[in-house]
């Protein structure tokens, strides 16, 4: 703290402060809410540019046919060398790994590139009611893989970042789409 904090700050009465003085201390303070509000829309735009780079990373996949773009879902019912058991197994020791590996973590990029993640979309859209039950049991952040998997988005831009508005619209787009 400067010295005019520790001179001011003493003083119980606005009026024992001179012009000067109170001039300065509303400064400082002023400087200091200005200090928090830039860390609170930092940490804001911090967490837009993460989506803008998941969103972005998505797009660059779709553009060069890694998740092909189309308008027609995977088929729920589409059968599989893997039986529904085992992938049911999979699943669960990759979603608990993952929980467990990102339980600290805040970067939302971090969180779906992790190796179990990344495992859980390379399961296939079979893979689409295991994580749509997963979502209406506990909502995470389960929509990248979603997206991926399904090739299609119903979350709308004005719904991102709105986890309960995320997990009910794909809950009722599984629905519709014939995953249970």
């Amino acid at each position: 703290m400067d010295d005019i904090s520790e001179n001011t700050l003493g003083k119980t009465n606005v009026n024992q402060f001179s012009d000067q003085e109170f001039r300065e201390y509303v400064d400082e303070h002023l400087r200091y809410l200005h200090s928090r509000n830039e860390v609170s829309i930092n940490l804001g735009l911090s967490a837009y540019d993460e989506i803008r780079q998941i969103k972005n990373s998505l797009k660059s996949l779709e553009d060069s046919k890694t998740i092909p773009s189309t308008s027609e879902p995977p088929s729920p019912t589409k059968k599989s060398s893997v039986s529904d058991s085992q992938l049911e197994q999979t699943f669960n020791s990759l979603v608990k790994q993952w929980k467990e590996d990102t339980i600290n973590l805040s970067s939302m990029q971090k969180m779906v590139l992790h190796p179990a993640y990344q495992q859980i979309i390379g399961l296939g859209p079979k893979a689409i009611s295991l994580i749509l039950n997963e979502l209406k049991n506990e909502p995470d952040f389960w929509f990248w893989a979603l997206r991926a998997l399904a090739r299609a988005n119903p979350v709308t831009d004005n719904m991102a970042g709105d986890i309960s508005t995320m997990t009910r619209v794909w809950l009722e787009w599984g629905r519709e789409h014939g995953y249970h």
